[in-house]
């Protein structure tokens, strides 16, 4: 396949096993290619990396910025590669149109863990009032409230 689109070798790397034939994905310059086999890649990264970097990479804003709010993809992949509870959360996500409530927590959990790996918190709110409290913001919590 020649193709220079991250989307693409993305779409590869999580449907390799579904495809009966070896990818190769040609990448580089005009004068420097060179050809990346997809299942020796999806060998290295683990299966279930690989099925879940979809969900991360759409997650993280696919290939339309290199960050996500601040933090790099690289970040999110090695907490994937690492944490076998997010590798669960991102091959669940987009195989249903609705999510559980618990989903919505996992992914939040992720999203805590790329701001700060020992956050101590899962809630995305709890770790802004930290972030803010830590960074010697004047802010006054607010009570929560039910809605």
């Amino acid at each position: 396949m020649a193709c220079e689109d991250t989307d693409v070798f993305i779409l590869c790397l999580a449907y390799s096993r579904q495809i009966d034939c070896p990818i190769y994905i040609k990448c580089g310059s005009r004068t420097r290619s060179q050809f990346v086999d997809v299942r020796k890649v999806v060998s290295c990264i683990g299966e279930n990396v690989s099925t879940a970097i979809i969900g991360v990479y759409s997650f993280t804003g696919c290939d339309m910025g290199s960050a996500f709010a601040g933090r790099c993809k690289l970040d999110a992949l090695k907490i994937l590669q690492e944490d076998k509870i997010s590798q669960n959360t991102f091959c669940e996500l987009g195989k249903q149109w609705n999510f559980s409530s618990e989903l919505f927590g996992e992914i939040q959990r992720f999203t805590c863990l790329l701001y700060c790996s020992n956050a101590g918190t899962s809630d995305i709110n709890e770790l802004r009032y930290t972030i803010l409290f830590q960074e010697g913001g004047c802010w006054i919590r607010p009570a929560t409230t039910m809605c």
